[in-house]
């Protein structure tokens, strides 16, 4: 989780090949982009503090189970190719004094959270995250080992996207709202599940009186 949804400095500016394609009319403009490169967040996994899995490897050592216990992932590796290609549309106008635009995305999911599409240790519901041993103890009678290996994989997420621009008594306001159809969400027994989910976000862009500008 070092990086949340940002990379590192070096990486922002790495070049990432799209096409995109603008076409430019009275009163609309309508804008296409696409790409065969898939991508998403990095992780660290583990050898940090913050890494997702690192805390519980080293509570599994530290168990004091019968048998040697550690966590390995499998994450799925996407190759460039038109069935892992991402890509999106955008519609722009304006109606009287708002500006206006509708979206659609297909691309990689960018939650946070990894896909995890099967998790090896069932029974196991992580309440404390940074001191997993405590959950281990306390669920130890109801868990199950099924391997070491968790199965991490990269779902497509289809985005719907809606946001308008305006101004009202000199204050600039903008509005945005985002439909998901398989945003990511990790659960307590670290299982990954993908859900419908609408995102709603209003905002004043500026609270300056025009007589200031």
């Amino acid at each position: 989780m070092r990086e949340l949804f940002t990379w590192r400095e070096e990486e922002r500016d790495k070049p990432w090949p799209w096409l995109r394609l603008q076409y430019f009319a009275s009163g609309f403009t309508f804008e296409a982009v696409f790409t065969p490169w898939p991508l998403w967040p990095r992780r660290d996994d583990f050898d940090s503090d913050w890494a997702v899995f690192d805390h519980l490897r080293k509570a599994l050592k530290e168990a004091g189970l019968p048998f040697p216990l550690t966590l390995d992932l499998d994450k799925q590796d996407l190759s460039p190719s038109f069935k892992n290609s991402e890509f999106g549309c955008r519609l722009l106008g304006t109606f009287g004094d708002v500006d206006w635009e509708i979206s659609f995305l297909h691309a990689h999911n960018r939650s946070f959270y990894y896909y995890i599409r099967r998790f090896p240790i069932k029974g196991l519901i992580l309440k404390h995250p940074a001191e997993p041993l405590k959950d281990l103890k306390s669920g130890l009678s109801s868990i199950q080992i099924l391997g070491h290996t968790a199965y991490v994989r990269r779902p497509q997420d289809n985005i719907l996207g809606m946001a308008f621009e305006t101004t009202w008594k000199g204050l600039g306001i903008r509005g945005e709202f985002a439909y998901h159809t398989g945003r990511v969400f990790l659960k307590k027994s670290l299982k990954g599940s993908k859900n419908l989910t609408g995102v709603i976000s209003w905002a004043l862009i500026t609270a300056l009186k025009m007589a200031f500008i």
